[in-house]
């Protein structure tokens, strides 16, 4: 029966992301944050965290968020942390009271207008100075570090890798700065290092609720370590689809409130619970949604849903991915399965998958395979050769296209797999 037969009888299909850890008091935490930016490197340093799902707190000045407001807002859309560094880094303790409100209320306003919407903004005073009036004139709290990397003094990526592997333990604040190439080299190096000894990289805020900390305006914050109290992460939201119905439903903690875009169209849900008609009938729906306690740096891990035109329910394949079609109709036609909506569409194809595909297609015994070993563009020329030479031999741009990857050694993706298959004539 097809994918589509099958989604229909479906009565609930339920899709959860795991969890981050699976005690959360094991859990090993840490925040990484930049000063004074951003700059013309941030942009690059946004994508290279993207990539590694990591998220970080950006204490920002006000005059380089106005020169770069898109940034801002690309920043705190992506759920990292935007928080002041003031306006253009002043030692606050000389500051009248009036200048002192003056660096915040402006460096406000900035953020504001990039994001789009009002928000709360922690501080970090330039230097780390600060004295009993500064702290009760600021209302808001003042966040310092337990880690220097000294990346402005060094300029050395490997210095700033260094002193992140030797000085970082759990609970830590990093303190660096998004100025530097050197500084984006070795926090990308130094982060990477973090996540294969187990931490989970956090944004301040998170850091702080996750160990209990309420963090209170006029005090201050440099680190929060580890005293036997950790909470855990915010779940990503449930999404359930009831096929019979047509019916989608997006359910939460109830203390968190789900943030979704369906279709492009972006909207928030104010509770914890939200459900949306869906109408099918040749048309794809895609879902993306996360819990949030505080837009602002205390996000879940989102999660995704794509219900294609042929009735499949897809977690980790998108409408502008260049194989959607493919994968879509390889799916439907029963030739490639999905595992609890997972396709896995860069993961390596077995040549099993393969002489399975090959078999179903052409109605003829499997080729012999070696069942589990990653497939090979040169060995599936082999296997298409093998098993369609008269469809090869008649179609010349097939053949000239086939020959192209004949001498290539490199693997083939289960979403390559799946557009090859089903381009053929």
């Amino acid at each position: 029966m097809k994918k589509q037969g099958l989604l229909l009888l479906m009565l609930l299909l339920i899709l959860t992301l795991p969890q981050v850890a699976s005690a959360a008091e094991n859990q090993k935490i840490i925040a990484v944050t930049f000063d004074d930016g951003p700059s013309k490197y941030t942009e690059n340093l946004l994508t290279e965290l993207a990539q590694r799902q990591v998220v970080v707190t950006f204490f920002m000045q006000g005059r380089n968020a106005e020169r770069y407001p898109d940034i801002v807002q690309k920043a705190y859309e992506s759920g990292h942390q935007i928080a002041s560094h003031t306006y253009n880094h002043p030692y606050l303790p000389k500051l009248t009271n009036e200048e002192l409100q003056s660096q915040l209320n402006r460096t406000i306003s900035i953020f504001n207008k990039a994001i789009g919407t009002d928000s709360n903004y922690m501080l970090r005073p330039p230097y780390g100075s600060y004295n009993a009036q500064v702290l009760a004139q600021i209302g808001t709290p003042a966040i310092l570090w337990s880690v220097d990397t000294r990346d402005w003094q060094s300029r050395n990526a490997d210095s700033v890798y260094q002193s992140i592997v030797k000085n970082s333990r759990d609970g830590s604040i990093i303190l660096m700065h998004d100025l530097y190439p050197s500084t984006i080299t070795g926090a990308l190096r130094g982060i990477d290092y973090l996540q294969s000894q187990g931490y989970e990289l956090v944004t301040v805020r998170e850091l702080l609720r996750r160990r209990g900390i309420s963090p209170s305006a006029n005090h201050t914050y440099s680190s929060a370590y580890n005293k036997g109290q950790t909470l855990p992460g915010l779940t990503p939201p449930q999404i359930s689809y009831d096929a019979a119905n047509n019916l989608l439903t997006l359910s939460a903690d109830p203390s968190a409130t789900i943030y979704y875009t369906l279709d492009g169209t972006p909207a928030n849900s104010q509770s914890s619970v939200y459900t949306a008609p869906l109408t099918i009938n040749n048309t794809s729906w895609e879902l993306s949604a996360f819990a949030a306690l505080d837009l602002n740096g205390g996000r879940s891990q989102r999660v995704h849903l794509l219900i294609s035109t042929m009735g499949n329910c897809f977690a980790d394949v998108y409408k502008d991915s260049w194989y959607y079609e493919d994968v879509d109709r390889v799916v439907a036609a029963g030739l490639l399965t999905t595992d609890n909506n997972y396709f896995y569409p860069e993961e390596t194809a077995t040549e099993q998958m393969a002489a399975i595909l090959i078999q179903r297609l052409t109605n003829n015994q499997p080729p012999e395979v070696n069942a589990n070993q990653p497939l090979t563009r040169q060995r599936l020329v082999q296997l298409l050769y093998q098993a369609m030479p008269n469809l090869v031999a008649s179609h010349n741009e097939l053949a000239q296209n086939i020959l192209k990857l004949e001498e290539d050694q490199g693997s083939v993706t289960r979403a390559e797999l799946a557009a090859i298959i089903m381009r053929l004539p």
